[in-house]
Formats: C-alpha cells, structure tokens, sequence
C-alpha cells in the first residue's frame, strides 16, 4: 500500500483499525452468547487474539506513518532529529560492528555536510515489535515516530505488561491459566481505547508536521 498523502494515511489506518474492531467485537459478542461450560476455552482463546490485534495495528499504523514522511521528502535539516537517526541507523550500525572509525567519521560527515539534500527515511521493516509489544517496546516504537509518550500510555503499562502480556505468554506457552469474562472485558475496553489514542495520535502528528524541526 503507498501512503503518498494524507487522506492515503488516514483511510490506510481506517481500514487497518476498522477490521480488527469489527473482528474484536465479534468475539466480545460471541463471548457473551456461549454458554457457561464454553466460555473458560473462548476466553484464553481470546487473549492471544485481543494482543495479535493489539501488535498488528502498532506495527502496520506505525509503518504507514513512517511512508507517509518518508514520501514527504522532506530535507534532513528540517525533520525531527529522531528520523535523521532512522535514515543513519544501519550505517552506524555497520560502522560499530566493523569498529573502523572511517565508516563512522563517514556517517558523522553525512549528518554534518549533507543537511540540504532530500531526505531517505526507511520504513520497511523498520518498525520491530520483538513478537513482544510490551510498554517498553511500544515506548522505543513512539520514539522512533517522534511522538510523545505521555500520561495515556503511563497509565497503561501495568494492563500492558501485568494483565495483557503476561497472560497472552502463559497461554501461548501451552500454561493452563483461567481467564474471567471482566478480566477479559477490562483488557477489550483498554485495548480499543489504545488503539483509538495511538491513531489519533499518529494522524495528528501529521497534520500538525510533528516531523518537521520547530525552528527547521
């Protein structure tokens, strides 16, 4: 899919999170129709698919925004310095791993003399999740866009790493563990409340050129 502009970028994450509600909420009513005996088994089931829905629409959302700037060409000396840092990333990551100072010095020299020319910002395959998006993984993945990581996503991390996280990793390890229905319905709701933050966010960043430097 190309995200050449901004009504490109806003029905990309549209149809992404639009699907994932529609499939999230089909499971909640499905969830509440079964009976007794059924529910325990729809409910650990449910985990694994409330965080796949919660690491596909990061990772897609995310990599979208990332094409949506890329495709801005924007010169280097008027993005945030965060997408400087993805454009350098694997030079400087070859150049640590040679441990020859000429392909650092180069990479310094680029940054430096080159601030004029028309940015390159990768985007695929940029956006890593580690098939682990827990609060420190999707803090790194806010970094990368420029965005702010604010309050919100503070007040979400124990739901992210102590309730969502942990049980979506004792299910997917073959553990036995009971999943109640309010358990699952506090995850549901904080999950489309992410998500619904998380891309309004990302489209705002582009309206306002939360990309572009201040003084730039």
């Amino acid at each position: 899919m190309k995200i050449r502009s901004l009504l490109e970028l806003n029905d990309a994450i549209s149809q992404e999170l639009s699907w994932r509600k529609k499939e999230l909420s089909t499971l909640s009513i499905l969830l509440q129709k079964r009976r007794e005996h059924e529910k325990p088994v729809l409910l650990r089931s449910a985990i694994p698919i409330l965080y796949a829905h919660w690491e596909g629409f990061v990772k897609n959302a995310a990599t979208y925004y990332l094409q949506y700037v890329s495709r801005k060409k924007v010169k280097y000396s008027k993005l945030q310095s965060n997408f400087i840092a993805l454009a350098c990333k694997s030079a400087i990551q070859e150049s640590l791993k040679s441990n020859k100072i000429l392909l650092l010095k180069q990479v310094v020299e680029f940054i430096i003399h080159n601030q004029e020319d028309v940015s390159k910002i990768p985007y695929l395959g940029v956006i890593d999740t580690e098939s682990n998006l827990n609060s420190d993984v999707f803090k790194n993945i806010i970094h990368q866009l420029g965005l702010k990581y604010d309050d919100y996503y503070l007040t979400k991390e124990l739901s992210i790493d102590g309730s969502l996280l942990q049980k979506r990793n004792s299910i997917a390890h073959g553990e036995k563990l009971d999943v109640t229905e309010d358990e699952f319905l506090d995850m549901y709701k904080m999950m489309l409340g992410l998500l619904d933050y998380f891309r309004n966010e990302i489209e705002n960043a582009a309206v306002q050129e939360q990309f572009k430097r201040l003084d730039g």
